[in-house]
């Protein structure tokens, strides 16, 4: 079952609270999603990129649900707290690797990380995507190029900056309406390496 590997690969050796589909005995322990407020600056989008925002119509209450919440679906379904979301980015920002546990040899972040396709996303513009992470473009995950993480709808995001060897995450349970770059996010991933 992929919440087995998750954690026994992933976030039982880091002891970070992160789970692919929220186990029973923590279904109640995942926040309640608010959906985010009507954007009043909304993304002027194109053919392509309109389709997948309203076919289906994305709907952020669905997430409050239970059986979502323990939903095993690897590309849209962990629950973390900020702090295990940075534990398994630090691991990363590290060469793999955590208080002794290892996730990821070094050749495999530098798998993970290099450039696929061609460095524009038809519904995010500049983007441009590895195996499962954004790269760092445009500051989107603070000042280091080297940086690269993922976003989530609504706000939420996690990086790895090898430059400072730190993990980065920020959860929300209020959604954020910006399709691309939410303001929050990029305040706190240029603050939190700043420091």
């Amino acid at each position: 079952m992929p919440r087995d590997y998750t954690e026994q690969r992933i976030a039982g050796p880091l002891r970070a609270d992160l789970f692919l589909g929220a186990p029973a005995g923590r279904i109640d322990d995942v926040a309640w999603i608010v959906p985010p407020r009507e954007d009043l600056r909304p993304a002027s989008l194109n053919a392509i990129a309109i389709r997948p925002t309203v076919n289906p119509s994305p709907d952020a209450t669905a997430a409050n649900r239970p059986d979502w919440r323990a939903a095993q679906i690897p590309a849209v379904n962990v629950h973390a707290s900020a702090d295990g979301l940075a534990r398994l980015y630090a691991a990363l920002a590290h060469g793999g690797g955590l208080d002794g546990a290892s996730i990821l040899s070094p050749s495999g972040i530098a798998a993970m990380v290099r450039p696929r396709g061609r460095a524009h996303d038809e519904m995010l513009g500049d983007r441009q995507w590895a195996a499962g992470v954004a790269l760092n473009r445009g500051g989107l995950y603070g000042p280091h190029a080297d940086a690269f993480g993922h976003s989530g709808w609504g706000g939420s995001f996690g990086f790895a900056d090898p430059t400072t060897a730190r993990g980065v995450a920020y959860v929300v349970n209020r959604m954020g309406s910006a399709l691309n770059g939410d303001p929050r996010a990029r305040t706190l991933a240029q603050l939190a390496v700043a420091c």
